[in-house]
């Protein structure tokens, strides 16, 4: 059973989570087969599968706990399965993207990866994506950056869980991909 640091707090946690761009997804179907299966997968309470829900196809959004999906709005193209990341309910070969919004840092890589590669068709696509600490804009300068940070590191941040590491290194340590490491900037 992997951690679970949300459930306690699911309707806050769904109130105050913010919202990704619409150009994500739209860059995210880019090139995808005309209905496409989607598996966003560490999907909380369904906010980047909610969004897919635009677009053709089906979603799949999963999550291991099931307050979170209680707080998941209803979409017509979005199913949702409790399930562990590393253990989907789904037959070999049969997602086109899987997705994973700002939940990759939780999962045990090597058992996640090779899920992943079961379930994605050839030629399927993974994209994860985390933010990290904030920055304030350039008028504001370097004050409130440092204030915002001391607090992030100083005050609270010995009660960050240890997978955070992977969210503040912009999952750019090795997280041991498998075949390919390639991405693309929005």
């Amino acid at each position: 059973m992997q951690k679970d640091y949300f459930s306690t707090q699911s309707g806050s946690y769904k109130l105050y989570r913010p919202e990704y761009p619409d150009r994500l997804f739209t860059f995210l179907t880019e090139n995808l087969p005309s209905d496409p299966l989607i598996w966003d997968c560490g999907t909380g309470n369904g906010q980047a599968a909610v969004a897919f829900g635009r677009y053709p196809g089906a979603i799949v959004a999963s999550d291991q706990s099931s307050a979170q999906l209680r707080n998941a709005p209803c979409e017509k193209s979005v199913h949702y399965v409790q399930a562990l990341a590393e253990a989907m309910p789904l037959a070999d070969n049969t997602v086109d993207l899987v997705t994973v919004a700002q939940a990759l840092h939780w999962f045990e890589f090597d058992r996640f990866f090779a899920e992943v590669k079961r379930v994605l068709k050839p030629g399927g696509r993974i994209a994860a994506w985390t933010y990290s600490f904030l920055t304030a804009s350039p008028q504001l300068g370097g004050e409130l950056d440092a204030i915002v940070r001391w607090f992030y590191q100083d005050v609270v941040g010995q009660y960050w869980p240890s997978e955070r590491r992977w969210v503040d290194d912009q999952y750019r340590s090795p997280v041991r991909l498998p075949n390919s490491t390639r991405h693309r900037s929005l």
